[in-house]
């Protein structure tokens, strides 16, 4: 069972500070804002594209059956 958040989530009720806001969350720099917002970008569809694929995987596993396709 999952509840569908982080324990920190759970814990303190807002997600925790990424690297790139504890490094430049303050800065005032256009340049370093742009490259926060694009990595951050990034690592959203990453999360999204993990989460699409381990959905398949599960599916997969349930329609074949995982034991069997150990054979």
């Amino acid at each position: 069972m999952s509840i569908d958040m982080s324990s920190f989530y759970a814990l303190y009720g807002y997600h925790p500070l990424s690297f790139a806001d504890m490094m430049f969350g303050a800065s005032k720099a256009l340049t370093a804002k742009i490259w926060i917002q694009e990595s951050q970008d990034i690592l959203r569809v990453l999360k999204d594209n993990m989460a699409i694929t381990q959905s398949q995987q599960k599916l997969y596993a349930k329609r074949v059956g995982w034991r069997d396709s150990l054979r």
